[in-house]
């Protein structure tokens, strides 16, 4: 009981296609560019970055204190995920410990997907939220 794809569907549903297999053999190919670089001087440069990041970050936080996701990863220069991630490998190793997560709802594009396989013509390529409304 399948339904017959609306004219031009086909089209649509290539394009997406290449854009995504494009996305992807660029991405295999960051990859091994980056292994084939990736010296233990590389590794260590990295690491003692991350402890330096991970040093202030620590240094910054009170006991108690709200930490706003967005704000934090700006004035760091990181993606929010990014600082996120910082701050659970901290919670992982003993340093802080996360207490309460607030998190929303949102319709926002995917922030993690390049903008060129992102839905940018008539908002956000988010379902409706089946419960919004009520």
């Amino acid at each position: 009981m399948t339904e017959p794809l609306p004219q031009g569907s086909a089209d649509q549903v290539t394009e997406g296609w290449s854009l995504v297999t494009a996305r992807l053999v660029e991405s295999v190919q960051r990859t091994v560019q980056l292994a084939g670089g990736l010296s233990p001087d590389m590794q260590e440069l990295f690491d003692a970055w991350i402890a330096i990041v991970s040093r202030r970050i620590l240094e910054k936080i009170s006991p108690g204190q709200t930490l706003n996701l967005e704000d934090e990863a700006r004035e760091w220069g990181l993606s929010p995920s990014a600082y996120l991630g910082l701050i659970v490998a901290l919670h992982r190793r003993g340093e802080l410990c996360i207490d309460q997560i607030a998190v929303r709802r949102t319709h926002d594009a995917n922030r993690e997907l390049c903008p060129c396989l992102r839905e940018e013509e008539g908002g956000s390529s988010a379902p409706e939220d089946p419960g919004k409304g009520r």
